[in-house]
């Protein structure tokens, strides 16, 4: 029996088992990767209409959202129309797909006639598989361990997408030297991820995001980003402050939620985190971390640093103190704590405010 849509193939790649897509809905997951990916895969080729979907939960409690199959079809067109994949090749999913990014790279898989091979989402997807990719979409994290550990897979693959968190300096740096097409995303479940890429590969590497076709954007009186996509009756009014060029490209600053008012001056850590990843690198230090607030008599609030690890050195805290007072001024880290841990969303990202909780419960 054929599929109620245009697909040229009559099975998936499973974590390395064939699984036919008519008998999907039959098919004994082995894990809850495996049971999302069977059901929505079901669920798409059965014709559902409406498809209920949670937010990440990075920013704020997790929600459930409703998204049309209208709206995941127009997000797949958008986001193919930037990259050189063609009907017949392979797409590797390697994200959760519990989550949007996930789910709509089985979307794009179906829609575009991509042969799908999924495995179990890891450190590095590439170890996983012996099949040749085409495309596919990770965090950086993964991005990371692909080019330590399998640079040799990694170059065949056309087409790369990068999202879930930003994209440090010191990665961005090192992706100019790849062939690939490899493009930071810019998106949300709101939007049915994607609505602008920032191509990061190649001798000239955009320094902005560019909108997807059809996508309009805006800013409201707080400098926050305003999403206007066709198949939304109202704009998706973001809390993302923003800086939109003369060329309609835009790049992101900060979170508004995030914004420390410290005595006045107005810090928005995304941008301290850019000069912090960069002072750690040269000095060969790994730690993750992230610009926070903590309660100050005088200052109302004051910037400081979160590490994820054991203390360094007092020598080594003051060197990195030093550097980001040269470079950031007013608006550097006042001090530097640590964590054995920070808290996490189920895709990896940190959670801030919990995070914050720990120090102030220690």
């Amino acid at each position: 029996m054929s599929l109620p849509f245009n697909y040229s193939f009559d099975y998936l790649l499973l974590n390395g088992r064939e699984v036919k897509l008519r008998s999907a809905v039959r098919e004994k997951p082995q894990t809850s990767f495996e049971e999302e990916t069977l059901h929505f895969i079901s669920s798409w080729i059965n014709g559902e209409k409406f498809f209920s979907q949670q937010t990440s939960g990075s920013t704020g409690t997790p929600k459930i959202i409703t998204l049309s199959r209208e709206q995941l079809v127009m997000s797949a067109q958008r986001t193919m129309s930037r990259l050189p994949v063609k009907p017949g090749q392979t797409a590797l999913v390697c994200l959760d797909t519990r989550y949007i990014a996930g789910k709509m790279m089985l979307v794009r898989a179906l829609t575009h006639n991509l042969r799908i091979v999924a495995t179990e989402p890891s450190g590095n997807p590439l170890q996983q598989i012996n099949d040749p990719v085409d495309f596919m979409a990770v965090v950086p994290l993964q991005m990371s361990r692909m080019m330590t550990e399998s640079m040799h897979a990694l170059l065949n693959i056309s087409a790369i997408l990068i999202g879930g968190a930003p994209v440090s300096p010191v990665l961005a740096d090192a992706l100019r030297n790849l062939p690939n097409n490899i493009y930071a995303t810019y998106g949300m479940t709101e939007t049915a991820s994607n609505i602008a890429l920032q191509r990061l590969s190649g001798p000239e590497p955009e320094t902005a995001f560019h909108p997807l076709p059809g996508v309009e954007i805006s800013l409201n009186d707080d400098a926050c980003l305003i999403i206007k996509v066709p198949e939304l009756a109202t704009p998706v009014i973001t809390r993302d402050v923003a800086e939109i060029f003369p060329d309609g490209s835009f790049r992101i600053l900060g979170r508004m939620d995030h914004v420390i008012n410290s005595g006045g001056i107005k810090i928005l850590p995304e941008q301290c985190e850019k000069v912090v990843a960069a002072v750690l690198s040269r000095m060969g230090i790994s730690y993750d971390f992230f610009v926070g607030s903590l309660p100050h008599d005088e200052l109302g609030q004051q910037a400081v640093l979160i590490m994820e690890g054991r203390p360094l050195p007092l020598d080594t805290e003051q060197m990195i103190r030093s550097a980001l007072k040269k470079e950031l001024a007013l608006h550097a880290p006042r001090s530097i704590f640590y964590l054995p841990e920070f808290k996490r969303t189920s895709t990896g990202k940190i959670m801030r405010s919990e995070t914050l909780a720990l120090l102030h419960a220690g």
